[in-house]
């Protein structure tokens, strides 16, 4: 609830703030809208005395470094793709390709926001074997009806969403945009969940690697086929890559569910 109420408020700061100050306002929100959390923490919160916790200064930090970078390498690879596109091909080109990926993209809000509720949960129980097993079986009966009905809605009528929503002249991307679907439709059941379940297990370090190999394979991938296929083959390169990661990540969570009585 709090996540929404702070999102909500943003919005509406950066609508008000980039109406009377333009792109300085539309900063600006952004810069303050994770501090809006703030002032729901009651004063107690932050008189948490050390004893309380089970874990040193220094796991703390290392938890905290390795979310931070994760963090921000998974923001440069969904930023690298326009960038390495705009290296090899034109701006048309790279207009195409945002278009297929739009839409996409922004189904794993689903997952993310699923999630994201249910994080402290997965922390606490993270030697729990039974708990965690049972937690992908509900999870999987939840999002392989979801993926599956976008999959095949987004693919039957994908020249109609792409007219719908951007016009006539971006339907041809209609194979790009299915592919991108189908890569963020397994996203959701491999890369997102398993990378959460990573977290939630104190396996940050394993994130990182993983967000650094999608870096490296994104820009191994579009080297060779961006040159040749344009568009379409950056969404190969991203959606192998997507692929790749996730199912690496699951074989992880798998070694480390192993390891638990």
């Amino acid at each position: 609830m709090l996540n929404n109420i702070v999102n909500i408020l943003g919005l509406l700061m950066m609508i008000i703030f980039s109406i009377f100050w333009g792109l300085y306002g539309y900063l600006l929100a952004n810069v303050i809208a994770p501090f809006l959390s703030l002032f729901w923490y009651k004063r107690s919160l932050w008189n948490i005395k050390s004893p309380l916790l089970r874990f040193t200064k220094k796991e703390i930090w290392s938890f905290a470094i390795h979310a931070s970078i994760t963090a921000l390498l998974s923001d440069a690879f969904f930023s690298v793709d326009i960038l390495l596109l705009n290296f090899f091909k034109n701006e048309s080109v790279v207009a195409n390709y945002k278009v297929a990926l739009i839409i996409p993209a922004n189904i794993t809000f689903l997952a993310l926001s699923f999630m994201q509720s249910d994080y402290p949960i997965l922390a606490k129980n993270y030697r729990n074997k039974s708990f965690l097993i049972n937690y992908m079986i509900n999870y999987y009966k939840i999002f392989i009806p979801i993926s599956f009905l976008i999959l095949v809605t987004g693919c039957f009528l994908s020249r109609t969403i792409l007219w719908l929503f951007f016009g006539m002249q971006y339907t041809d991307n209609s194979f790009s945009f299915s592919l991108l679907l189908a890569a963020f439709c397994s996203s959701m059941l491999l890369r997102n969940l398993y990378g959460n379940m990573l977290s939630a297990v104190g396996l940050m370090k394993r994130n990182t690697f993983y967000s650094i190999l999608s870096l490296i394979l994104l820009v191994g991938f579009s080297y060779f086929l961006v040159p040749k296929y344009g568009a379409v083959g950056m969404a190969v390169s991203l959606s192998t890559t997507l692929t790749i990661i996730g199912v690496l990540m699951m074989f992880s969570f798998f070694a480390y569910l192993r390891t638990l009585k």
